[in-house]
């Protein structure tokens, strides 16, 4: 449904409906014209557009957020986001939200940085600005407007470099202590378990993808009568030498220890049925017929805490940092008053 400007509503009410047609256009949603005026609004919508439309996204503390830097970026995700063209309606809805919360928690940053005494980076700033200034170079209206969009550009840059500053301080106040390691441990074996290995000696026997069904079947009865003479007794090896096509043709066809997933599906599935010294039928790769011999299969395991403690600090000081800024948010929330401007939505 596309809403059409009253000529007797306010420009700002006047430019939510001018929104709102250019997102139902992006969406491609089926759309009826009607007067906006004629549009019936959720109770709880009602109350809060009697008398002039709140102009604001959200006051945050002392600080207000205006609904065109709301527009703005909402535009800018827009096209990040959803450059596709079709937007879906529940989506495009959620995305509203997270970016409104997003930017409330923004201002909580930047005046929490300020409380603590941050500054922004000047040098990081200044890199910024000239990056800035190389990509618009060719732009005629940035170059028209330099001055006024450079001032808005640093002071954006600013702001982000008190809330990147404060993040990292939060976060790198984490220090897991060596109860909490071996705890995370215990309960987290899976990310510190070997996966199953083999030790295999392979002879491939490249095809093109690409050859006919002619040229594999004849490759891989070939494949079959080395197979047979490697049972009979003839070496493996000596024959890897001879006839493989893959890099470990020189040393016999040996692979050493593989994880089974490094040969593919089709290759693990043929390993795990194996018995210690079998050499397989030919199994059908993409770049050809191979031939396997298993020599050896190590089970997964866990790695004993000593080898791998460091790792886990690291895993474990990352879920921790990331808890603390989630918590560190909440608290700030809750600590200020915010009022939204739930209209909008």
């Amino acid at each position: 449904m596309l809403l059409l400007p009253d000529a007797h509503l306010p420009s700002f009410q006047i430019f939510r409906n001018l929104l709102t047609i250019l997102l139902l256009l992006v969406s491609g949603s089926h759309c009826v014209l009607v007067k906006a005026a004629d549009v019936a609004l959720p109770s709880s919508k009602v109350a809060a557009s009697k008398g002039p439309p709140a102009n604001y996204l959200a006051k945050v503390g002392p600080d207000t957020i205006m609904l065109d830097e709301y527009y703005e970026q909402l535009q800018t995700g827009m096209k990040e986001k959803f450059f596709h063209g079709k937007i879906p309606e529940k989506e495009l809805k959620q995305f509203q939200r997270d970016l409104a919360q997003q930017m409330i928690n923004k201002v909580l940053y930047v005046q929490e940085a300020k409380r603590r005494g941050i500054v922004p980076n000047k040098d990081e700033v200044a890199q910024k600005i000239k990056n800035l200034e190389r990509k618009r170079k060719n732009d005629t209206y940035w170059q028209e407007h330099k001055d006024q969009m450079l001032k808005t550009a640093r002071k954006g840059f600013e702001l982000d470099s008190l809330a990147k500053q404060l993040e990292a301080a939060v976060r790198g106040a984490v220090e897991p202590a060596t109860p909490e390691v071996q705890n995370y441990y215990k309960t987290n074996e899976d990310k510190f378990t070997a996966p199953e290995r083999v030790k295999v000696h392979l002879i491939m026997l490249k095809v093109d993808p690409s050859a006919s069904s002619k040229e594999w079947d004849d490759t891989a009865k070939l494949a079959g009568e080395l197979a047979k003479k490697i049972r009979q007794g003839e070496k493996f090896e000596e024959l890897a030498r001879i006839h493989s096509g893959d890099d470990t043709a020189a040393s016999g066809g040996d692979m050493g220890y593989i994880h089974k997933g490094m040969m593919g599906d089709n290759a693990a599935s043929v390993l795990d049925k194996m018995k210690l010294g079998e050499v397989s039928e030919p199994v059908y790769l993409l770049e050809g017929i191979a031939v396997f011999r298993l020599d050896d299969r190590e089970q997964a395991r866990v790695n004993e805490l000593p080898r791998v403690e460091s790792s886990a600090k690291e895993l474990l000081r990352k879920d921790l940092a990331e808890k603390a800024w989630k918590d560190f948010t909440e608290n700030l929330r809750k600590k200020t008053e915010i009022i939204q401007n739930e209209a909008i939505f």
